[in-house]
């Protein structure tokens, strides 16, 4: 379920929300500005669109050339608000690729640790493992000023790195792009309680954790009386032990007399395993053949879209765009595009006309047209796209932002 271009934290694995959102969901609160997020460049869309699918919008996304390390995130994040915010400003540090504890709890924990940082402190929050330890979650929280000043004591090479790359990043759409090997994610290790002078806070309450993967999955999805766990269009005949997923609305999963046994079908894959290798499966996962194949669904600034079929020069695709959006201005070498109004209304601009589409209506942009789809009302627009020609690559694509349109009769 999680692929290259779809890392674990991104998959929908809890009731259609990731670990992303579960995250970003459970920092909202009167206290809680908009969240900051430190993400590698190819997923950047993935980040913003899965935060707009749950209402949210981002104080800011900072995309960095790969999947940074804790450290890089906390200096980059405590870097950048110093910068734009100031140094009073409070962050806290949620590192979504390690199992985290129950988030309610830390939202909790932060409103009784406010007055130590209005102190200058920082530290870590940590559920207590046994008598004066505490585990190590990352979850560090302090001002950003005071952040800085640990990180340029114990990572100051690193820190005097980010802050150029920092000097120099450029916008692009919604993003904050990070270039350079300033910013390559590494082994660095982080301030740790260990070196004195932080605080370690307590999580209250019930900390059981979740992460992504299938044994949280299950206990997340809850076992019926025969310890079946299922999420999707199942059924169960006779099964006991078992986790059975169907990733996909419209294709059942149907198992007889099954025991002790992972099932995921997914429209591109089918995977069977038992459920006591499942933990072992991630290596075999990361080389598999599965990781170079694209998502069927795609996050753009403008909203997203899912290929529904595709063969030998034809694709089609669900087109959903956010109320007010729009697509870059471009035109396609060799794929001509056809258009469906499902539900909405659409502005069209082919080459020098602009029209609006209501439901019902289609269009046509032959291969060479210039054109550009908006969303110009207050509900989602959604359309059905049919793709036709020799290359239906997203690399066969010239965008105007830049460059000028080729003049030709009006």
């Amino acid at each position: 379920m999680a692929r290259a271009a779809c890392p674990d934290i991104f998959a929908p694995l809890f009731q259609g929300h990731s670990v992303f959102q579960t995250a970003a969901l459970a920092m909202r609160g009167p206290q809680m500005a908009r969240p900051l997020v430190v993400v590698a460049m190819a997923h950047r869309f993935l980040a913003l669109g899965q935060l707009a699918a749950v209402g949210l919008e981002a104080a800011d996304i900072l995309a960095l050339p790969s999947p940074p390390d804790a450290t890089t995130a906390l200096g980059v994040a405590a870097l950048h608000l110093q910068a734009t915010q100031g140094t009073d400003v409070g962050l806290l540090a949620v590192p979504l690729a390690r199992a985290l504890p129950n988030l309610g709890a830390v939202a909790r924990a932060v409103q009784a640790a406010a007055p130590d940082i209005a102190r200058g402190q920082i530290g870590q929050f940590s559920p207590s493992t046994g008598a004066g330890a505490s585990a190590d979650t990352g979850l560090w929280f302090g001002r950003a000023s005071a952040l800085v000043q640990a990180l340029e004591r114990d990572c100051g090479t690193q820190m005097r790195a980010w802050r150029a790359v920092l000097a120099g990043a450029r916008r692009d759409l919604a993003f904050t792009c990070l270039e350079g090997g300033g910013v390559a994610g590494g082994d660095l290790a982080a301030p740790t309680p260990a070196l004195g002078g932080f605080a370690a806070w307590p999580l209250p309450g019930d900390v059981g954790g979740f992460q992504a993967s299938w044994q949280a999955l299950h206990q997340h999805l809850g076992a019926d009386a025969q310890g079946v766990a299922m999420a999707g269009p199942v059924t169960a005949l006779g099964c006991h032990d078992c986790l059975l997923v169907a990733g996909d609305p419209g294709q059942p999963l149907v198992a007889i007399g099954l025991g002790n046994l992972l099932a995921v079908a997914l429209p591109d894959a089918v995977l069977v395993a038992p459920m006591g290798k499942a933990a072992a499966l991630a290596p075999i996962a990361q080389t598999s053949f599965l990781q170079k194949q694209a998502p069927r669904r795609v996050y753009r600034p403008w909203g997203w879209f899912e290929t529904l079929a595709q063969a030998a020069r034809f694709a089609v695709r669900q087109v959903v765009m956010h109320p007010g959006a729009q697509m870059g201005l471009h035109s396609h070498a060799q794929c001509a595009e056809h258009w469906v109004v499902v539900a909405g209304t659409a502005q069209l601009r082919l080459d020098y006309t602009t029209r609006l589409l209501p439901e019902g209506q289609a269009a046509y942009a032959p291969a060479g047209t210039v054109h550009q789809l908006a969303n110009p009302g207050k509900l989602p627009l959604t359309l059905i796209e049919l793709r036709t020609g020799a290359n239906l690559a997203q690399e066969d694509i010239l965008r105007y932002d830049t460059v000028p349109i080729p003049m030709g009769r009006p």
